[in-house]
């Protein structure tokens, strides 16, 4: 484990906050995977694990946070924690990671707060993989829980490399509106070859996998994990 220390907190969605973090030492991780995030509490030590937002490649690392009170450390970001509070950290984890090398063309394909890993690996191709097309499929409940959008739009406007498709489940508003399903993979360009990584809600998780089997995409060419 090594200390971080908090630089900035903000309020990024209505429920989710956005931390960056300097550890003391250098962190090594890939693009899309996890910490475990440890905090000295009133009640003793707790450990939470969260995704990394932050490219590989960045000094200060990124997480973000959605709302929960099942989860002391959770609560404490959200209730409680200021620039210049510690935290301590240890990974990367997990096996869904992308490196340079492993594909030319990705499909991310994010539900909710799922997309963390998935904005990883977007801005790791952005800034360190120029070999690597994305396309996007993001979905939310609301537009203003579309977390990351503004930046997605700036970097897909700078490259054409990066393409974006998002819709929302729960309101109406300029945008596509329902679930990701076999309609919008269809008019997004279904890629089979290409790499697709899928993360969301386990029930999100189940139906992309099946409609992408369905459309002729291989389980090799699936990256997702299911919690």
């Amino acid at each position: 484990m090594i200390s971080a220390t908090i630089e900035s907190i903000r309020q990024a969605t209505p429920t989710i906050k956005v931390l960056r973090i300097l550890p003391e030492s250098k962190f090594s991780f890939k693009a899309g995977q996890w910490l475990d995030c440890y905090v000295d509490l009133t009640e003793g030590r707790n450990v939470v694990g969260y995704t990394l937002t932050s490219s590989p490649t960045e000094e200060t690392l990124e997480l973000a946070v959605r709302y929960s009170d099942s989860n002391p450390i959770t609560l404490y970001i959200h209730k409680a924690a200021m620039p210049g509070d510690t935290l301590l950290i240890d990974g990367g984890y997990g096996d869904t990671y992308f490196e340079k090398g492993m594909a030319n063309n990705l499909v991310l394909i994010a539900g909710g707060i799922g997309i963390t890993p998935i904005m990883s690996i977007i801005r790791y191709v952005a800034d360190s993989v120029p070999e690597t097309h994305v396309k996007l499929l993001y979905s939310a409940r609301t537009s203003s829980e579309l977390l990351y959008k503004q930046e997605i739009d700036e970097l897909s406007a700078k490259t054409s490399r990066i393409k974006p498709f998002y819709t929302v489940t729960r309101e109406s508003w300029l945008g596509r509106q329902g679930r990701i399903d076999e309609l919008m993979i269809r008019e997004a360009g279904l890629e089979a070859e290409a790499l697709h990584y899928i993360c969301g809600p386990k029930d999100m998780i189940q139906d992309v996998v099946g409609i992408l089997g369905r459309l002729g995409v291989r389980r090799k060419q699936m990256k997702y994990e299911v919690w």
